[in-house]
């Protein structure tokens, strides 16, 4: 059976790593604990400008872009006339 690494991104910085997960934080965030970004969430101090065209690969990026959509999205008022 092939090994299979998850990727996940760092809620720091916003970088996308999968086997070297541990090894980002150890060079990147050694006094910080090690926590994973969620979609719909901020990196603290993200990497770049545009972090989220950053993430690798593209399936994990399409997570976040469909999260970061529906957070801009103005509340749908409906009026009761």
């Amino acid at each position: 059976m092939p090994a299979t690494h998850k990727h996940k991104v760092c809620a720091e910085c916003g970088k996308s790593e999968s086997d070297q997960w541990a090894r980002h934080w150890k060079r990147r965030h050694p006094d910080q604990p090690k926590r994973e970004l969620a979609p719909g969430e901020a990196p603290a101090r993200p990497y770049d400008e545009s972090w989220i065209y950053l993430i690798e690969p593209e399936s994990l990026r399409e997570q976040f872009l469909r999260a970061v959509q529906l957070l801009e999205l103005p509340p749908n008022f409906s009026s009761t006339n």
